[in-house]
């Protein structure tokens, strides 16, 4: 998987990767049952963090919908993909990891969640979409909502989306103020999908990082 080519658009580098999970994976994640949200709303199903020296902290959320040893599993086999990613399309933060965590995340059909580029203790996003067959993907932005001299919110004119695919993943490296993205709903079917977030308790060591002169040159280009 890992000869896949890096893909970039505005300030992201990212990697799409088709059928990522197992056969047997994506269908015992596909039997959850994603018709229990409001159609407005998105909503964490499933949450549990996995530190590097193996303990575990769930993060209470209704752990009794799969087997914390189902998410362990997953953790042990894809572990190692994770650390090759980053070191992929981050090499100078791979020395950051303390942790991953595992989220499934509901999305109501009529749910938009805002443009954002993710908090500072990530190193490596992966969405997995897992159901239905058809939805909206993730669409990355080269700038954020701003606001008009009028007050009113503004979302960018110009918006890049990552095609829905049952059993793609997108993964990149979220940059500070630069790896602006969201997702929605498309009006029709809720969607499902699978979240790993490689992290790190080293904010002040990354913020450091993305300060250098190095990585700012490293994220620059045009397309």
């Amino acid at each position: 998987m890992l000869e896949k080519p890096i893909q970039s658009k505005y300030f992201f580098k990212y990697i799409v990767l088709d059928d990522f999970f197992a056969d047997v994976e994506i269908e015992y994640l596909n039997r959850l049952d994603i018709s229990n949200v409001p159609s407005d709303q998105a909503s964490i199903l499933y949450q549990l963090r996995i530190f590097k020296d193996k303990n575990i902290e769930p993060k209470g959320t209704e752990r009794s919908l799969i087997p914390m040893e189902k998410i362990i599993s997953i953790h042990n086999k894809y572990e190692p993909l994770f650390y090759s990613l980053l070191l992929k399309l981050c090499p100078a933060k791979s020395d950051l990891v303390d942790f991953i965590d595992y989220q499934i995340i509901l999305t109501g059909k009529d749910a938009k969640y805002p443009i954002h580029d993710d908090v500072a203790s990530k190193l490596l996003s992966t969405v997995i979409y897992l159901k239905p067959e058809n939805n909206f993907g993730t669409i990355i932005y080269p700038c954020p909502n701003y606001a008009l001299f009028d007050g009113r919110i503004v979302s960018p004119s110009e918006g890049f989306g990552i095609n829905w695919k049952v059993n793609r993943a997108l993964i990149f490296s979220r940059i500070h103020q630069k790896t602006w993205h969201s997702y929605q709903g498309d009006g029709k079917s809720n969607r499902l999908t699978f979240v790993i977030n490689v992290g790190t308790d080293k904010v002040e060591e990354d913020m450091e990082i993305e300060s250098s002169r190095e990585f700012r040159e490293s994220i620059t280009w045009e397309n």
